[in-house]
Formats: structure tokens, C-alpha cells, sequence
């Protein structure tokens, strides 16, 4: 896919990640063959937080709408403020999800941000049109305010990814984000639901070890009572 120059920027503004954190060595397995279909996850709705289940009940909602890739830089209202519900990119779909949930990233991070901007990139600048559309900024917000869990992916590990989990990767200096499908390959692999400009928006196709290195993975905590 081809970008101008300004495109390139506004992908930058969104996605780059700074050189001395990405240092997790990059991995790729080829995606399943078009027109593979990835089986249901055997495992009970009873193993899965209440939370978790809400986010991706969320996240499809966001799949079955297929939002278009563009992560152009649009001035937001505050706080609820949104991309336009035809376009986003990976950070918007986490966005949306958590939405769903009843979680507003856009004023949680802001908000801490302004609260402990020592945890934050210094290079990044405070914008509440655009911190919690960062996938830097989220992984410090969650580093923070979520659980982090295994990053590994080899079968003794598979267990510990539930559907609605965050995940976060790194590949070529640049971060993404997906979130936890319940949906696994025939080798229990779970899918991600993510935005994506190789799949033209958010779509399900992309394998829990596919898309580089696994960089973190969050499970948000049930709110209390």
C-alpha cells in the first residue's frame, strides 16, 4: 500500500516507537492460508473475567462495522470524543472497545498524564485529541493501571491469553495493538482483533504470533463490587 508523505507522518504520530524500547527480538510466522477458518475457543464462558468478555463483545462490534485504517489527526471533543465511527486505527479500536465497557481511555490517560508526566515519553507532547489514540502512551497508562501477563506464546503458555486480553507489539520501530479474539487456529493459537492498514481497517485475521514481537499484555481488573 502506498503513502504520500503526509500520510507517513500521521502514521508516525501514531504508531513510532522510540529505538531503545524495542528491544525484544522480532519473530513472524506466515498467516493461515486464505480461506482457513479458525475454530471457536473450547474454552467456558465461566473462564473468562466479566470485563474481558465486555471488551470483546465491543471489539466485535467494531469488526462487524469495519471501520476503514487512517490515522489521520482529528481534533476531538472532551471528554467521549471520537474518531469518525468510518475510520480509526489500532489505539482507536482499543478506544472503542473499553468504550463499550464503560472506560474512557481518552480521559483516563489524559488525566494521568497530567498526574505523572515523568512515566510518560518525554518527546511526546500532552494532547487530549490524541494521547490515548498513542500506542506508546497506552502501554504506559496500562503498564499502570492494568495486570501485566506473559508475553510468551509456546503451548505451555497459551492458557494465560484470554479472550479480551490487550496485546502490544514491536516491529520496525513501530508499536501495534490488538485485542484477544475468542476464536483460536487448529494449534490453539488465538486470533487478534485489530485495525490494520494491511487488512484495510479491523478485521480478525491476524494469528497471536504473527504480526512481530510481543512487547506487553494487559488484562484490565473488574471494577469493584
Amino acid at each position: 500500500m502506498r503513502h504520500d508523505v503526509r500520510s507517513g507522518v500521521r502514521a508516525a504520530l501514531l504508531a513510532v516507537l522510540p529505538a531503545a524500547l524495542l528491544t525484544a527480538a522480532i519473530s513472524v510466522v506466515a498467516p493461515p492460508a486464505t480461506g482457513s477458518r479458525p475454530a471457536t475457543d473450547a474454552r467456558a464462558a465461566g473462564d473468562v473475567p466479566p470485563l474481558n468478555r465486555v471488551i470483546l463483545e465491543g471489539a466485535r462490534k467494531w469488526l462487524e462495522r469495519a471501520p476503514r485504517y487512517d490515522p489521520s489527526y482529528f481534533r476531538l471533543d472532551y471528554p467521549g470524543g471520537d474518531v469518525p465511527p468510518d475510520r480509526g486505527v489500532c489505539t482507536d479500536l482499543i478506544v472503542r472497545a473499553l468504550r463499550h465497557a464503560g472506560i474512557d481511555l481518552q480521559v483516563l490517560i489524559h488525566e494521568d498524564r497530567l498526574a505523572r508526566p515523568e512515566a510518560y515519553p518525554r518527546e511526546i507532547r500532552v494532547d487530549r485529541n490524541l494521547d490515548h489514540r498513542r500506542t506508546a502512551v497506552q502501554i504506559v497508562y496500562f503498564r499502570k493501571h492494568a495486570r501485566p501477563l506473559v508475553t510468551r506464546t509456546d503451548p505451555g503458555h497459551l492458557s494465560e491469553w484470554l479472550p479480551g486480553d490487550l496485546v502490544f507489539y514491536g516491529r520496525n520501530r513501530v508499536w501495534h495493538a490488538g485485542i484477544v479474539s475468542d476464536r483460536r487456529s487448529p494449534a490453539g493459537i488465538p486470533y487478534i482483533i485489530d485495525s490494520h492498514q494491511d487488512g484495510g481497517g479491523v478485521s480478525e485475521r491476524f494469528l497471536l504470533t504473527h504480526w512481530g514481537a510481543i512487547l506487553a499484555h494487559f488484562r484490565l481488573p473488574e471494577p469493584p463490587g
